[in-house]
């Protein structure tokens, strides 16, 4: 489902992360999250939203005022039932963890360039890739 951001070429897992045909590898944080975002693509040092950002949308999250949205999010994925899903953007995982409720035998993903969101999705939810 991964592909290497250099050569496209398909990821697989490997001790500590994903590697392609080609031998780019990257390794998992450990923290739990992958960085497959190269250097070279980065506009900024640290690109995304930053620790101070991240906190206050999760209070705002956690403090329930879109939750109808996050149940009803959970409830349609329930219906399809996919085998895959992706959460692109998916910040500190507040949706990723209801999708991942909602989908125990389905295999989800979830990407954010924010390293500080990805880091606090992996804390909310260890069983998140």
């Amino acid at each position: 489902m991964l592909t290497c951001p250099i050569c496209s070429a398909p990821l697989s897992a490997a001790d500590n992360g994903v590697v392609c045909p080609a031998g780019h590898r990257f390794d998992r944080a450990r923290q739990g999250y992958l960085n497959l975002l190269p250097v070279q693509h980065k506009n900024s040092r640290d690109p995304g939203d930053n620790q101070a950002m991240v906190e206050a949308r999760r209070d705002f999250l956690n403090a329930g005022h879109y939750a109808p949205v996050a149940q009803r999010l959970a409830e349609l994925a329930a219906e399809r039932a996919p085998a895959r899903w992706l959460d692109i953007g998916c910040g500190e995982g507040y949706y990723t963890a209801q999708l991942a409720q909602a989908l125990p035998r389905a295999d989800g993903y979830a990407l954010d360039i924010s390293r500080e969101a990805v880091k606090r999705a992996c804390r909310r939810d260890p069983n998140l890739t």
